[in-house]
């Protein structure tokens, strides 16, 4: 079965993300909690505030599969429910149409950007 893993929306001022990391590789399987890709979130235009709502979140893949495509890469912006990559159920599936989306769960993330990679 192919299934299509898109963004997330993870607050309901959530428009879209900025992709920060790819942390999966066309042909790799995933499993059960594999980390797919960070996101950074800017929740600012939703209220001026002194201090703006940024969030950097990690999204973690709920099935098992294999990554065949990866449709966002690093510094793109994806809007909610668009395409980040393409997973099948087995490693040589004829690629077609999904059947659904790629059940995901998304952590948030203490990032320092005087550190951060």
């Amino acid at each position: 079965m192919q299934l299509v893993v898109v963004m997330p929306q993870m607050g309901e001022l959530m428009v879209a993300g900025v992709i920060r990391k790819v942390l999966v590789a066309v042909g790799q399987e995933i499993k059960l909690g594999t980390p797919l890709f960070e996101v950074f979130v800017d929740l600012s235009h939703g209220a001026a505030q002194d201090c703006p709502p940024v969030f950097h979140l990690r999204v973690t893949s709920r099935e098992r599969g294999w990554v065949r495509e990866v449709h966002a890469a690093p510094g793109t912006e994806v809007a909610i429910g668009a395409p980040v990559m393409t997973v099948t159920s087995t490693v040589d599936e004829p690629l077609s149409v999904p059947a659904r989306a790629l059940r995901v769960t998304s952590v948030t993330m203490a990032v320092d950007p005087l550190f951060d990679e």
